[in-house]
């Protein structure tokens, strides 16, 4: 994930204009690499080792899901609120 967003920063510009990556308000590297792990812990707390049925199986991939979007959600609040 990080290496694409790395990839975006670089190739993408915005409506605006101005390139993805940059300074407050924008992807920086160091956001990037906090999505990341976010993104990281997310899945792997999510896994269900016992998962036996299909049924089991599901629930984790939407329980990963979840936690991911809402990491997402999270994540572009926190981008919103920091003036420009």
């Amino acid at each position: 994930m990080g290496k694409h967003l790395l990839n975006l920063t670089e190739e993408k510009k915005l409506k605006d204009g101005k390139a993805v990556g940059g300074r407050s308000g924008r992807l920086t590297r160091s956001a990037i690499d906090k999505l990341q792990g976010y993104y990281g812990k997310a899945i792997r707390r999510n896994i269900n080792k016992n998962a036996k049925t299909k049924t089991e199986v599901d629930a984790g991939v939407t329980n990963m899901q979840t936690a991911i979007k809402a990491l997402l959600f999270y994540s572009t609040k926190l981008s919103d609120s920091v003036e420009t």
